[in-house]
Formats: structure tokens, C-alpha cells, sequence
């Protein structure tokens, strides 16, 4: 199986640099310039996004089964980890600027999943390969996106502008890549679990392609709803209090009314954890965390019925900086990169 050490650098770029929508009439500087560049829409807002993933913290070529993913996977999360940050800001995507960290050991044939991976996401949602770097490494496949999207400046949503009474809602359902994570590290067969396939493939699947809330975001900026916004990519205890803490502000979270799978119920009765645990703590969710008036409730579920996403009511702001489910349990933090 050849490497891209034998294929050489002009070669690998190809590989990076041959798929994505097609440039617009705003592209100015194409991909294969010294820089991209594009003149944004009159008015508009350029939102801008940056995220990684690196092999053996993020993602598994080679190791257990259950953990490891195929290339074309890690391509797709690579690009629905950042365009989650725009659809919390309510930016529509437009273009992507791509960095591959890779020792010259790497297949070609994975290089090319990756790269089918990213144009996928790229192809879906309109969005222009811009340019990027490829460089060599001794060390592990490091993978890097910053994604360029846009929006009208009023329509902007920030994590800050919650107010006490504001109700908070979730999309989706949450704790699902938690579980797929710790349903991966188990040495157990399924069959020894009592997992079904079914139920594994789901919250595997969430685990190792994320979630994509770009519909989602771009209706809620144009129906101007919410007060607040944030993605939920670290557990929904730590990215509500990033929401919320700065501005002296605490919520009171209805454990009942998190959504949770059927799937994600199951596998974690059947590692013996509580499901609630794995939605308040668990990361890489990529849903969206939202503060409004309850009084706008009806509108909320009317937009996003519109692009056929779920959601949720989880609880209140509250005046104050604590963040306790209403049982009076407190809430924990989700992950941290940097946790001893």
C-alpha cells in the first residue's frame, strides 16, 4: 500500500485540494494562491471558526475495533465539529481553510478517506475548499479546519444576552457520544452486554461523525428568537455555565426533560451508568444550547419543526452563579482537554 512519503507533497495536496462546492462570484484569490481571499456580501458579518482533531485524543486508526474509525468518518467530523461553532452563531458556512499534519508513513488510501470525508460535509453545505498547508510530522495525524462562514450582524447570535426567567432548550438528544465512547472502551462482546447492534452502531456513530446543526442555527438567527446561544461540545453542565457564568447567571436544570435516546437509555443500563450523568458530562454532543423568553416557546418549536430538528425545554436561568438540576443536585463540568 503506497504512502504519501512516496507519493510526494504536490501529490498529497491534490488529494486535499479536489473536492467542496465550487467558488462563488465572491472568491477572489482561489484555492492554490499564497492566501484565499473573497469579498464577503454587503452588510455581512464574517464569522470565523477553528478546530482539530489528533490521532489517539480524537480518533483511532489502528486499536480496538469498536474505537477505530474509518477515514472517511474522521473527515466528516472534522468538518461538522466546526460548522457546529457556525450554526451557534447562526453563520452560514461558505469556505474552509485546511491543515494535515501526517508522517510519511500514511497510507495514500487513508489520505484519500479523509479527504472524501471533508468534501462530503463540504458538498452539503455549499462550502469552498480555500486553501490550507500539508506538512510532515514524527508524530501522531493532526488534522486542523478553520471555517469562514457569514451573517448579518443583527442577526448574530452570542453566548452572552441570557436573562433571569429565560427558558433553556436543547436540540436533540445528548450524552449519545458519551455513551458510544465508553461502549467502545468496553473489552465485552455485545452479545455479553446485552447491546443490540442497533443500539451500538447509533451511539458509535454519533461518537465518531458528530453532529450536524447548520440548518438548524442559520432558522433561529433568521426568526431573531433567542437571547443566547452556544454549542454543546463538552457536556451540557460546562458549556451552560460558559453561557451563563460570566454574567453572574445560574439555571435550574429539570433533569426529567433532558432528551436521551432509547439507544444511549440502553447501552448505559447496560454498562451500568446513569444516562442523565452521560448528558449532563459528556462532550461531543455538537447540539445547540439555546436561552429565549419562555413566552416565545411556540415560535421556538414552529422554527425548528421547520428544518426537522427536535428540541427540548431543560430548565431556567436563575439569578445567582448556581447551576443545580431541580432535584438540588449540582451540576458537574463536562470534559476538559487539560483535566489531570
Amino acid at each position: 500500500m503506497p504512502t504519501i512519503g512516496e507519493i510526494g507533497e504536490p501529490a498529497l495536496i491534490r488529494i486535499f485540494a479536489g473536492g467542496g462546492a465550487p467558488p462563488g462570484p465572491s472568491v477572489l484569490a482561489p484555492n492554490g494562491d499564497d492566501a484565499f481571499a473573497f469579498l464577503p456580501a454587503p452588510g455581512d458579518a464574517v464569522v470565523a471558526t477553528t478546530d482539530s482533531l489528533v490521532e489517539r485524543v480524537h480518533f483511532l486508526l489502528d486499536g480496538p475495533p469498536r474505537l477505530c474509525s474509518r477515514p472517511e468518518e474522521i473527515g466528516r467530523k472534522l468538518m461538522r465539529v466546526n460548522l457546529s461553532d457556525l450554526a451557534a452563531m447562526g453563520s452560514t458556512p461558505e469556505s474552509v481553510l485546511l491543515s494535515v499534519h501526517a508522517p510519511l508513513t500514511l497510507p495514500v488510501a487513508v489520505a484519500e478517506g479523509l479527504a472524501r470525508g471533508i468534501f462530503l460535509e463540504a458538498e452539503a453545505h455549499g462550502v469552498t475548499i480555500g486553501g490550507g498547508n500539508v506538512t510532515r510530522t514524527d508524530g501522531p495525524l493532526v488534522l486542523a479546519a478553520t471555517l469562514l462562514g457569514r451573517a448579518r450582524p443583527e442577526q448574530l447570535l452570542l453566548k452572552s444576552g441570557a436573562a433571569v426567567g429565560d427558558a433553556l432548550f436543547v436540540t436533540g438528544t445528548l450524552g449519545e457520544a458519551r455513551a458510544g465512547l465508553l461502549l467502545a472502551q468496553d473489552p465485552r462482546e455485545l452479545s455479553a452486554l446485552g447491546v443490540s447492534a442497533a443500539d451500538a452502531e447509533q451511539v458509535l456513530s454519533r461518537l465518531k461523525l458528530g453532529q450536524e446543526a447548520v440548518r438548524a442555527g442559520v432558522a433561529l438567527a433568521r426568526a431573531g428568537l433567542l437571547h443566547a446561544a452556544a454549542d454543546i461540545s463538552d457536556g451540557l453542565g460546562r458549556d451552560l455555565r460558559r453561557m451563563l457564568e460570566p454574567a453572574g447567571l445560574g439555571a435550574s436544570i429539570t433533569g426529567a426533560t433532558i432528551p436521551i435516546s432509547s439507544a444511549t437509555a440502553r447501552v448505559a443500563a447496560a454498562l451500568g451508568l446513569d444516562p442523565l450523568h452521560l448528558a449532563l458530562e459528556g462532550g461531543e454532543d455538537y447540539e445547540l444550547l439555546l436561552a429565549l423568553p419562555p413566552d416565545r416557546e411556540a415560535e421556538l418549536r414552529e422554527t425548528l419543526g421547520a428544518v426537522n430538528v427536535a428540541c427540548a425545554r431543560v430548565g431556567t436561568v436563575v439569578a445567582g452563579s448556581g447551576f443545580r438540576l431541580n432535584s438540588g443536585e449540582a451540576l458537574h463540568l463536562g470534559f476538559d482537554h487539560f483535566a489531570g
